[in-house]
């Protein structure tokens, strides 16, 4: 069972007072360069996927997408674009538990559970800011995104396929010692979306939201 301890609302005080500098975004960029991806299966480049989970991702997102109709969902490819864009970059919020976060994390994401008091974490920011979810593939990101919009904040995205697909990719992942190339993979049946080099470790047992 999962606990939550509280999530000091500090790191999102900080991000709002001083920003992300486009400099800092460029250092981590260039310290994290991805590898080049192994040749993929046909059809399976838009999600980085391992052979043999293409349906399965079609599946996951087509029921995210019918589920949480009212939460816009950013692609990867798009999400990058706006970074290298002259757009001020978005608060980008991790919304696992700890014990996900602290196996690996997209650059720059601030974390902030999506368990009970979420939304306190988010007084500090204004509600016309710019702000992408992610968690595992996208499913409790986007049900966090549905409760902000909610309550007013109307400029929030999932990011689609989230850090499952963002590591398939070869995108860049940092843990507290820097640099890092696994992610927690949940479980086992949503850990299969991973790619098997991609996996902390092989999991087993629960299977709840993702």
């Amino acid at each position: 069972m999962l606990t939550y301890t509280g999530a000091s609302r500090k790191p999102l005080q900080g991000i709002i007072r001083f920003g992300v500098a486009g400099g800092l975004l460029a250092a981590m960029w260039s310290c994290c360069a991805p590898e080049p991806e192994p040749e993929a299966e046909p059809g399976s480049q838009a999600m980085g996927q391992p052979p043999g989970s293409q349906q399965q991702w079609r599946e996951i997102l087509g029921e995210i997408h019918q589920r949480f109709a009212d939460v816009p969902q950013l692609g990867i490819d798009d999400y990058l674009a706006w970074l290298n864009s002259e757009r001020p970059p978005p608060l980008l919020v991790d919304v696992r538990p700890q014990q996900e976060y602290a196996v690996s994390h997209i650059p720059g994401a601030v974390h902030v559970p999506a368990w009970a008091g979420f939304l306190e974490h988010f007084t500090v920011v204004p509600k016309h800011r710019d702000i992408v979810l992610y968690c595992s593939v996208g499913w409790r990101s986007s049900a966090a995104a549905r409760e902000l919009r909610r309550a007013g904040f109307d400029k929030v995205i999932n990011l689609e396929g989230s850090i499952f697909a963002w590591a398939n990719q070869g995108r860049p992942l940092v843990d507290a010692g820097g640099p890092t190339e696994v992610v927690h993979p949940f479980n086992e049946k949503w850990g299969r979306l991973l790619q098997a080099r991609r996996r902390a470790y092989e999991a087993s047992g629960r299977d709840g939201g993702r």
